[in-house]
């Protein structure tokens, strides 16, 4: 996983934060894309939110990537932190 940093904005006077990056193949083989899990966490490292997002359906070819974006409305004002992991692997 690639990712950028997370940017804050507002969509029509409602705040939001946008998380974008990339899933890259690094193996030798073709590979599917698992979904992914988008955690907020605030100063102290404890979860605020979380939620699942689905990249493509496509299978991606060795050293291929593929981005990914995702907009959440009202962030929790105390999130100072995103983790970004494969769904299923972050056990925090």
């Amino acid at each position: 996983l690639r990712t950028v940093p997370p940017s804050r904005g507002d969509d029509n006077g409602v705040p939001t934060l946008a998380i974008d990056g990339e899933v890259v193949n690094i193996s030798t083989e073709t590979r599917a894309v698992p979904k992914l899990r988008v955690a907020l966490r605030d100063a102290g490292d404890q979860q605020l939110q979380s939620w699942t997002i689905s990249v493509t359906d496509q299978r991606l070819l060795p050293g291929a990537s593929v981005p990914f974006h995702t907009t959440i409305k009202q962030p929790p004002t105390a999130a100072t932190g995103v983790v970004v992991s494969f769904a299923g692997s972050d056990k925090k």
